[in-house]
C-alpha cells in the first residue's frame, strides 16, 4: 500500500480504456489521435521519464529522408523493395508531423540536406539515377539528389550530394506543442515505473500506483520496450550527441550527412550539433544503457576538430545520449501482440519522420 497517495488518486486511474506505454513521439500523437476518433473514451499514457525523455527529445532534430549512401546501403543490405517503403514511410511521416505542428512551432526551416564524402569516396551518376528514381516514385519530385559543390570544409571531397527538401526542428518544441494539445483533448499522464504487463488480465502494474486496468493498450517505449516485452524484436542502439560552444562566421547553414548517415551534423543558432559515431563501436552501442562511449567520444571529437572545422580551439559544452530502437528491417509498423496490446516501437534512428505517422496507425489499430 503507498500510503503517499490519496483514495481520489488511484480511483482515477484505476481503469482506463486506452493506455499508452511511453510518452515520446508516437505515444502522444496516438493518444491525440484516438481522442480525436473517441473523444469519450479514457486515454492514458504512461512514461517513467519526461515527456519525450527517451529519444524524442534527444535527436538532432533532422527532418530527412536518407542520406545516398544510407539508402544504398539498405538495398545492399535488404533490397530495394524495402528501401523504396522505408524512404514513403519517411516522407509521408514527415508530411504527418507538418500537419500536426505548425512549422514556426517548433522552428522547421528546409536548410536543405547534404551528405559529404571523405576525398576519394564518392557516389556515382549510375548510383544518382537510380536514388532519383526511387525518390520520384515516392515524392513525385524529379532530380531529388543533386551532385555539387561541396561548401561545408575543404576537409571532405569537392563534391556533395545536395537534397533540397530536408530541414530542421526544435524536437523539444514539437514535443511541448503536442503535449499541449493532447492536454487539450483530454489526454491524462501519469509518471511512474512500469513494472510489468499482465497480458491476461489486461493490467499494467506500475510501481507507485499498483495495478491500472485497460481496455487496450499501446507500447512505444521503443528502445526501452524490451524491459517489459521481451519478444519485441526491437533492440536498443545508443547514440551520442555532442554540442559545441558559439562559433564566429559559420557560414553554412545545412542537415549534413557523413558515412551512410552513422555520422551528422547540422548548426543551432552558432554552434554545431555533431552525433553519431557507434559504427565505431557497434558492439558495445547495443545498450539502453546511458552512458559515453568514450571511444566513440574521441571520434566525434576528432571528426568536429580535423574534419568540420580544422582546428582545436573550440569547446563542447554539452553531450547527451539517447537510447534509439532498431526493427529487424528498420522500417517500423504497428504489431499485435495480443488481441487488445499492441506495440508500435522500432523507430530506426527516424522517429522525427516517421513518428508522426505511426501514432496516428497505432490509434486506427487500437479503435478497430
Amino acid at each position: 500500500m503507498n500510503i503517499s497517495l490519496s483514495f481520489w488518486d488511484l480511483d482515477f486511474y484505476k481503469e482506463q480504456d486506452y493506455i499508452l506505454l511511453g510518452g515520446g513521439i508516437v505515444g502522444i500523437n496516438a493518444a491525440i489521435h484516438l481522442k480525436k476518433l473517441q473523444p469519450n473514451k479514457k486515454v492514458l499514457i504512461i512514461d517513467d521519464s519526461w515527456l519525450g525523455g527517451g529519444a524524442s527529445s534527444k535527436n538532432a532534430g533532422f527532418v530527412c529522408y536518407g542520406s545516398p549512401t544510407e539508402i544504398l546501403d539498405d538495398i545492399e543490405n535488404s533490397n530495394i523493395i524495402l528501401a523504396a517503403e522505408l524512404i514513403e514511410r519517411r516522407w509521408e511521416g514527415s508530411k504527418k508531423l507538418l500537419e500536426m505542428v505548425p512549422p514556426n512551432i517548433m522552428d522547421f526551416n528546409k536548410v536543405g540536406g547534404t551528405e559529404v564524402f571523405e576525398d576519394g569516396t564518392k557516389v556515382s551518376k549510375d548510383d544518382i539515377i537510380l536514388l532519383n528514381t526511387l525518390m520520384l516514385d515516392v515524392t513525385k519530385i524529379e532530380n531529388y539528389f543533386q551532385i555539387g559543390e561541396q561548401s561545408i570544409s575543404n576537409s571532405f571531397h569537392s563534391k556533395s550530394v545536395e537534397m533540397r527538401e530536408e530541414g530542421r526542428i526544435d524536437p523539444k518544441k514539437m514535443m511541448n506543442y503536442l503535449y499541449q494539445i493532447a492536454i487539450g483533448l483530454g489526454v491524462h499522464f501519469l509518471n511512474d515505473t512500469i513494472i510489468e504487463i499482465i497480458a491476461s488480465e489486461n493490467l499494467i502494474n506500475l510501481k507507485k500506483y499498483g495495478q491500472i486496468k485497460f481496455g487496450k493498450c499501446g507500447v512505444t517505449l521503443n528502445g526501452y520496450i524490451n524491459q517489459v516485452i521481451q519478444s519485441s524484436n526491437v533492440t536498443p542502439v545508443r547514440n551520442v550527441v555532442l554540442i559545441t560552444e558559439d562559433i564566429p562566421d559559420l557560414r553554412w547553414d545545412k542537415v549534413v550527412h557523413f558515412n551512410k548517415g552513422y555520422v551528422y551534423f547540422r548548426k543551432i543558432g552558432n554552434k554545431i550539433l555533431l552525433g553519431g559515431g557507434r559504427n565505431i563501436d557497434f558492439d558495445a552501442e547495443y545498450s539502453s544503457e546511458v552512458a559515453i562511449n568514450q571511444k566513440i567520444h574521441n571520434y566525434l571529437l576528432d571528426f568536429l576538430y580535423s574534419k568540420i572545422l580544422k582546428t582545436t580551439k573550440v569547446e563542447v559544452i554539452h553531450q547527451y545520449v539517447g537510447i534509439l530502437g532498431f526493427g529487424n528491417d528498420k522500417i517500423p509498423r504497428v504489431k499485435s501482440y495480443t488481441d487488445t496490446i499492441f506495440i508500435a516501437s522500432g523507430m530506426g534512428g527516424m522517429g522525427v519522420a516517421i513518428g508522426s505517422k505511426v501514432g496516428l496507425e497505432l490509434a486506427e489499430h487500437l479503435v478497430k
